[in-house]
């Protein structure tokens, strides 16, 4: 019942679809999404168990959201049904604060070129 998907945030993909923004902006702005998502993915998961008495797993997503979706990593690329959404989300998280970085480097590389 999962739909892949393409997430249009960092660190996803660069969201070139905003104009005019910074690359620090754009990271700022991943972050709080994805912050903000795994507030309410572990909500979501603590309601679960107290009601169900068990873990909620990308397995059973599609009984807590209509239309359940997971970010698309690419060819052979497969999840763990029974893991929590949140640790997936969790993952992609951690990927992102590892490319904090590169949004100084992309500062300093356009002003190289202008």
């Amino acid at each position: 019942n999962l739909v892949r998907s393409i997430n249009q945030i960092l660190p996803y993909t660069f969201p070139s679809f905003i104009k005019n923004i910074s690359a620090k902006t754009i990271y700022n702005f991943s972050e709080v999404c994805i912050e903000n998502a795994l507030t309410i993915l572990k909500a979501l998961e603590n309601e679960y168990q107290v009601i169900q008495q068990r873990k909620l797993t990308l397995y059973h997503l599609g009984e807590v959201i209509i239309y359940p979706r997971y970010p698309d990593q690419g060819e052979d690329m497969e999840y763990n049904l029974n893991l929590s959404p949140s640790h997936y989300l969790g993952n992609s998280f951690e990927l992102l604060r590892r490319t904090k970085g590169m949004t100084d480097r992309i500062k300093i590389a356009d002003s190289i070129n202008t």
